[in-house]
């Protein structure tokens, strides 16, 4: 035969020769057939490839049959080919090439067919996975070597088999459309699981009646737009049962009729909520598609790519679903700054969620996405842009709420506090479960209560037995505050609070006592202080900043006039001693300035 091949090929360079060798090689007429028949395979199976939450099954299993006979057939034709042409090299690439050109790309064309009729995700898993199966064949073919075994493979062979590998994928990859799969893939996903909320809080939206509320529209808006858009797609006939199935499932409605009437879904208060476990999927979700992307895109449009994924993640959990519970919690907070009832601090929840899905969007994008996108300087410093942009945004979404949330605490807190020692520990109960930069928020309050009552009490007399009521209600105010997630400087010994038990002693010790205190320097430490203090509220005077400890000789002396003993003899000499002490230091700080020039 080798001697019949040699002589052909000087007939039009053995085309002839080489044509009927292939076209008449039984493994073509036996899979003929075998190759036109109708993709089945397990429904189950089928529906786990559509489901997000599923791990993605296998290549389709007609098609990996036919792989693994062409592996063997291929290798065995090898070695027949070389014996059987001299110009083995040749005949054995028009070979591959009709494999590769008819069987597989005939088989995987109506496997992905299939695939795309089931649900988009599908299409993209049986994508992957029938690359990944028909590049490991290119891979053992070559460690084969074929007509050079046991010879590692010829440059000629292998360029070849990487040649027909890129040719049956490259449809599927023409300029965007494969990015853009991922992204409509990613997006259907979200707006699905985000469904319960966005329409929960397309509810609660109120009329727009500032220029700052109708940013705080924005996040809502877009959402609301995307699950509009997503609910006439359901209503036509591009999805597929499976596929509508499965968006129902992820939006955790049981029929399409909810979707379809979003008015009539039946709510609770949690749909409203963040849900770090929601937040998870999302992130999974995503982490899928990168990889995914990494490898069957083409690594020059990594970064690209990268910027599409970043673009919609910022757009669909960052302003779709952080942003628009933390305007939630804002316009909660808002509402309650009259000061009228006691706080509902119930929207500290969503801040908390959405500090927490606001740490794993960012740790994603900072470990996932843009480390992907350092091919190109350009596209990085524009995913780092847009990554702090929105970060820097939601922080001060988060600082809005909780400045609102002091003010209204503080609010509430200048009505009349005897009744409210009680009551002050529920509300620090709230905001320990907030999750919130807690230590801070609580240090705030603590100070601006502690403010409130040293003013509270320069404003009325006490009498002796009251002076006994006001000196347990300092001790009761000082240990709860203390009790509190604190700054350590401001409950340590002698610290910001200790000043209530100071400012609780001045109203029943006698006027010998008080008269040694203040010349054995107790009650003037804090002398540089005065009318140094500092409103941390515009909405509440007298509310103070600072955490130094101590009282000064003004302070001191308008608590005791306060007295209703201040009258007397004895209460005069020490109310006269604290002005002569007052001058006495002033002076005394003068010429220590003088003497240090």
């Amino acid at each position: 035969m080798k001697d019949c091949a040699t002589v052909l090929q000087d007939f039009n360079g053995g085309a002839s020769v080489i044509a009927l060798f292939v076209n008449q090689h039984q493994f073509f007429i036996d899979r003929s057939q075998l190759v036109t028949e109708e993709v089945a395979g397990d429904t189950e199976a089928w529906e786990k490839l559509a489901d997000p939450d599923a791990e993605p099954v296998k290549v389709e299993p007609s098609l990996q049959s036919l792989i693994d006979e062409v592996k063997v057939v291929v290798q065995e034709e090898s070695a027949i080919i070389r014996r059987a042409f001299p110009y083995y090299e040749q005949v054995l690439g028009k070979f591959l090439q009709r494999v590769f050109q008819q069987s597989i790309q005939q088989r995987l064309e109506m496997a992905l067919e299939k695939a795309n009729d089931i649900s988009p995700l599908a299409f993209l898993r049986s994508l992957q996975s029938s690359r990944n199966y028909i590049s490991a064949l290119v891979d053992d073919l070559k460690s084969h070597g074929l007509t050079e075994n046991p010879d590692p493979i010829s440059a000629q062979t292998a360029l070849v088999l990487d040649q027909q590998l890129e040719d049956l994928f490259v449809p599927y990859f023409v300029g965007s459309s494969y990015i853009e799969r991922e992204k409509k893939t990613l997006e259907e996903l979200y707006t699905s699981i985000l469904f319960r909320f966005t329409t929960f809080h397309s509810r609660r939206k109120k009329a727009v009646t500032t220029f700052m509320a109708s940013l705080s529209k924005s996040g809502t808006e877009l959402l609301t737009s995307a699950r509009d858009t997503y609910i006439s797609r359901l209503e036509s006939s591009e999805f597929s049962a499976t596929h509508r199935r499965i968006l129902l499932q992820v939006a955790g409605l049981r029929e399409s009729n909810d979707v379809l009437r979003p008015t009539d879904v039946k709510l609770v208060e949690e749909d409203g909520l963040p849900s770090i476990a929601y937040a998870k999927r999302m992130l999974k979700w995503l982490a899928e598609g990168v990889g995914r992307s990494l490898e069957l895109s083409i690594t020059s449009e990594t970064p690209k790519d990268m910027l599409a994924l970043l673009s919609l993640l910022l757009s669909m959990m960052g302003e779709g679903y952080i942003e628009v519970c933390l305007d939630a919690a804002l316009e909660a907070a808002t509402s309650q700054e009259s000061g009228k009832m006691e706080p509902d601090f119930a929207y500290l929840a969503a801040v908390r969620g959405a500090i927490g899905i606001t740490n794993l969007m960012v740790m994603c994008i900072n470990t996932l996405l843009i480390p992907l996108a350092a091919g190109s300087i350009t596209v990085r410093k524009e995913m780092e842009k847009k990554t702090s942009l929105i970060t820097v945004r939601i922080e001060e979404k988060v600082n809005a709420v909780e400045r609102k949330t002091i003010d209204a605490t503080l609010m509430w807190g200048t009505m009349p506090l005897g009744w409210k020692n009680c009551r002050l520990r529920t509300i620090v109960l709230s905001l320990s479960s907030s999750g919130t930069n807690l230590r801070q928020l609580l240090t705030d309050v603590a100070l601006g209560l502690r403010s409130l009552l040293l003013e509270h009490f320069k404003r009325f007399s006490v009498n002796g037995p009251g002076g006994l009521m006001v000196t347990k209600d300092m001790t009761q105010y000082t240990n709860l505050l203390k009790s509190w997630d604190v700054d350590e400087q401001a409950k340590a010994p002698g610290g910001a609070l200790d000043v209530l038990l100071e400012v609780g002693s001045l109203f029943v010790i006698g006027s010998e006592a008080l008269r040694e205190r203040v010349r054995g320097g107790t009650a003037s430490a804090a002398g540089a202080r005065s009318g140094s203090n500092t409103t941390g509220s515009t909405r509440n005077p007298g509310v103070t900043g600072s955490t130094e400890a101590g009282l000064s000789i003004q302070e001191v002396r308008a608590y005791v006039s306060r007295r209703e003993d201040s009258n007397t003899p004895a209460m005069q000499n020490v109310l006269n001693f604290l002005v002569y002490f007052k001058n006495t230091t002033t002076e005394e700080k003068k010429k220590n300035k003088q003497d240090h020039s």
